[in-house]
């Protein structure tokens, strides 16, 4: 499925397969806020250079075949490019998105957990719409990116380390 291209507020591009316009809002100021942000955006996308014009690509976590949460959160793996082809795109992010409160109370405990490999640690959180959060991470996987820019991915659960 291809996904659809929506303007963000910094004047980039989201392409979006499925999710609910206030989960998209909450992503935009999420996404807005690392592109801005010098330091946030060397965490996600090393290197680039801050001219570049980008789009953002979105996929829910439930297309990768890992179920919901029983939260109800909404999970996405993100990935910022370069909208001309000239660079790699960015190390995928995870995003996920619910209420702003849980996803506060989990932005404090993941930065006093003490660190596993295989658990993605945030690195913002974003207040949205509705009481909505976004809170986004550096996706974890248990190999890097080959040679193509793509991942074998495997799904790890937190709640099976712990």
């Amino acid at each position: 499925m291809t996904g659809a291209t929506l303007p963000l507020a910094v004047g980039d591009d989201m392409q979006v397969d499925i999710a609910e316009p206030n989960v998209i809002k909450a992503i935009r100021l999420a996404i807005d806020k690392i592109i801005e942000n010098r330091l946030l955006l060397e965490i996600a996308w090393p290197s680039v250079p801050t001219d570049v014009a980008t789009q953002v690509r979105l996929v829910p976590l439930e297309r990768m075949g890992a179920a919901q949460g029983i939260s109800g959160s909404h999970v996405f793996v993100c990935y910022i490019m370069d909208r001309a082809g000239s660079y790699r795109s960015s190390k995928p992010l995870t995003i996920k998105v619910g209420p702003f409160i849980k996803l506060e109370k989990e932005h404090t405990r993941a930065r006093d957990f003490q660190h596993h490999p295989h658990f993605a640690i945030p690195i913002h959180l974003e207040e949205g719409p509705e009481d909505l959060g976004a809170l986004v991470a550096p996706f974890s996987s248990w190999q890097s990116q080959d040679e193509a820019g793509s991942h074998a991915l495997k799904i790890w659960d937190l709640r099976a380390i712990l």
